[in-house]
């Protein structure tokens, strides 16, 4: 016989058909169980970075007076200058206003009344607050 027939014969019995597909199974699920850590340790590494709250002042810049609407993600608030105002001729739904501006803020609603906002604050409305005009004095 040649060494190749004769090595299969001294093969013991533990390395069998049965074993050696068990052992070839469990590469893939090693190899998976791998990429599956990885991809843990990316997304754990970028969650802190991702979760983190956007800065308001990158919002709304120095010397404006931000009506924010609502929905999903964050979208771009609308900004008036510090010393002016606006009307709008359909009511404005704010689901926040945030004054960056050195005086208090004076918002009209649709219903005639009206909601001052201080210097550095942020109020948040639910229901969505209808505004008929916002702005500041100089």
């Amino acid at each position: 016989m040649d060494a190749h027939h004769e090595s299969r014969a001294h093969r013991p019995t533990l390395l069998d058909r049965s074993v050696r597909r068990r052992r070839a199974g469990a590469l893939p699920g090693a190899l998976a169980l791998a990429a599956a850590a990885a991809l843990l340790g990316t997304y754990a590494a970028a969650a802190p970075a991702s979760a983190a709250p956007v800065p308001a002042a990158d919002l709304c810049p120095a010397g404006n007076l931000c009506l924010y609407v609502g929905g999903i993600g964050v979208p771009e608030p609308l900004q008036i200058r510090q010393c002016q105002s606006r009307k709008f001729d359909q009511p404005f739904r704010a689901r926040k206003v945030e004054n960056n501006t050195r005086v208090n803020a004076r918002i009209s609603t649709g219903g005639g009344e009206t909601v001052m906002v201080q210097p550095g604050q942020a109020v948040n409305f639910a229901p969505d607050l209808r505004v008929a005009s916002a702005g500041t004095p100089c």
